[in-house]
């Protein structure tokens, strides 16, 4: 039997009427951890050093520096430091809406490469980040009367001085025109919910969303900063993912149920977004929760 599912205690399901979970962790020096999910995520580091890992890029943190990252990404974290704390928040991007921070959609800073995003470029900003980051810790553990807007509000403060001095290079970011068009592509994104079994096909999802194919295409790549394809195989794979960790299925089922011609395709696709092939992932992914049913919340990882 595999260990239960740490999502129970560690964070909300995120839907329209529950669209945040945030915590504070406590990490230790530890091996990179791979991961996908379907929210947003913002992260401030608050004491020690702090790894993120993307697909080509690896950021070292120090106390006060942020993280962004978009739906579906494929990331890797560590704490590099015994006396490592992080905030992270996941949300769904209802819960920021429209809002515009210097003619920019704030997706923007979310959907441009990871390289590309922006970072905290002086002390004063520093210092404000530490503070605010611990505020919405507190108030997303203790969840008193106003906590989601006082989130919200802090959420917009972070984005706000991070992009006043964001200078992004020619053609990265989201318009707000473009950014206003995300409704429209709801019904895509909850037909890939609904169908982790298979592969969702362009044509079928830009039907789904009253688009042409080619329409449909261009405006998901440009709304959520990648393609509809790279999209609905990250969700499948998440899916296999977690199969893998809490579920009995051989790894040849693993792949037959979650839509993979075979066990080479499904091995090679694994790898290149978890960095390790399926088996050595199942065996690896059993300690860390091993662990957190020992130590408990505070010895989580985000």
């Amino acid at each position: 039997m595999r260990h239960p599912d740490p999502t129970a205690v560690y964070s909300l399901e995120l839907s329209s009427a529950h669209p945040l979970s945030g915590r504070i962790h406590a990490l230790g020096p530890e091996a990179v951890c791979w991961h996908m999910h379907a929210a947003f995520e913002l992260g401030v580091l608050l004491a020690g050093r702090y790894e993120h890992h993307f697909e080509s890029t690896v950021l070292e943190l120090h106390p006060g520096d942020v993280w962004f990252m978009p739906a579906w990404e494929p990331h890797g974290w560590r704490g590099a430091a015994a006396d490592s704390r992080v905030f992270v928040l996941e949300f769904l991007p209802g819960f920021i809406g429209e809002e515009v921070l210097d003619g920019r959609s704030w997706l923007s800073l979310f959907a441009c490469p990871a390289a590309e995003r922006p970072r905290v470029s002086d002390p004063a900003t520093r210092a404000e980040m530490l503070s605010l980051g611990e505020q919405l810790g507190g108030e997303a553990e203790e969840r008193t009367r106003g906590w989601a807007t006082a989130v919200r509000l802090g959420v917009l403060r972070i984005l706000f001085l991070v992009s006043r001095h964001w200078d992004p290079q020619p053609g990265v970011g989201i318009d707000f025109l473009h950014a206003q068009k995300l409704p429209k592509l709801m019904p895509a994104l909850q037909l890939v919910y609904a169908c982790p079994q298979r592969r969702v096909e362009v044509a079928e999802a830009g039907f789904a969303c009253a688009m042409g194919m080619s329409h449909f295409a261009v405006t998901f790549r440009r709304v959520m900063g990648l393609s509809f394809g790279q999209f609905a195989l990250r969700f499948r794979l998440s899916c296999a993912a977690k199969e893998l960790t809490y579920g009995d299925l051989s790894v040849e089922a693993v792949a037959a149920k979650y839509g993979f011609a075979d066990l080479s395709h499904f091995s090679r696709t694994f790898k290149r977004i978890y960095q390790s092939n399926p088996a050595r992932y199942r065996r690896e992914s059993l300690h860390p929760w091993a662990r957190l049913e020992v130590e408990g919340p505070s010895g989580g990882g985000p």
